[in-house]
C-alpha cells in the first residue's frame, strides 16, 4: 500500500492500480494444459484501456502497462531461525514470474522490489544480471544504514 502511495505522488492515478490482482480469473482465455497466469502484488492498468478491453481475451491480448512483486527481507534468520536463503528463493520465484508476464505478453514492464531489513548478500551486480537475463528491474530497499 505504501509503494502504491509513491507511485500516486508519481503521477499515476489511483483507479489505475490494482492490488493481488488474478488475471487469470477473469482477464484471460484458459488455454488447454497451460496455467492460469498467477496473482500480481500490484498492476498498473490505465483505466481507459481497461473500460475500451473487450475481455476476456486470449494470452498478449491485453498487456498490463506494469506488474510489480514486493519481497520482504527480514533480519529473522539472525535471530538463529531460518536462514537467508529462504527469501533469496522467494525472490527468485518473484523475478521468474514476473519474467513470464514480459515473455508472454502479459506485461510491458516488470518489477520486483525489495526491503531489506539487513544484508542479505545479493551480488553488487544482482539488479543488472536480471535485468539483463529476465528483462525485469529489480530494486532492493535498505533499511539499516
Amino acid at each position: 500500500m505504501h509503494f502504491a502511495r509513491f507511485l500516486v505522488e508519481a503521477g499515476i492515478p489511483w483507479e489505475d492500480l490494482h492490488m493481488e490482482l488474478s488475471p487469470g480469473q477473469w482477464m484471460y482465455h484458459a488455454v488447454a494444459g497451460a496455467p492460469k497466469p498467477k496473482r500480481i502484488d500490484l498492476a498498473i492498468i490505465p483505466r481507459q484501456q481497461l473500460a475500451d478491453a473487450s475481455l476476456p481475451t486470449d494470452a498478449g491480448g491485453f498487456p498490463l502497462e506494469a506488474v510489480f512483486e514486493f519481497a520482504h527481507a527480514s533480519n529473522y534468520w539472525q535471530h538463529g531461525t531460518g536462514s537467508r536463503q529462504t527469501i533469496k528463493n522467494k525472490i527468485d520465484v518473484d523475478v521468474g514470474k514476473t519474467a513470464e508476464y514480459l515473455r508472454t505478453g502479459l506485461a510491458r514492464r516488470g518489477y520486483v522490489v525489495v526491503v531489506e531489513e539487513c544484508d542479505h548478500g545479493f551480488p553488487t551486480d544482482y539488479a543488472d544480471r536480471v535485468r539483463a537475463d529476465h528483462g525485469v528491474e529489480v530494486l532492493l530497499l535498505r533499511t539499516d544504514p
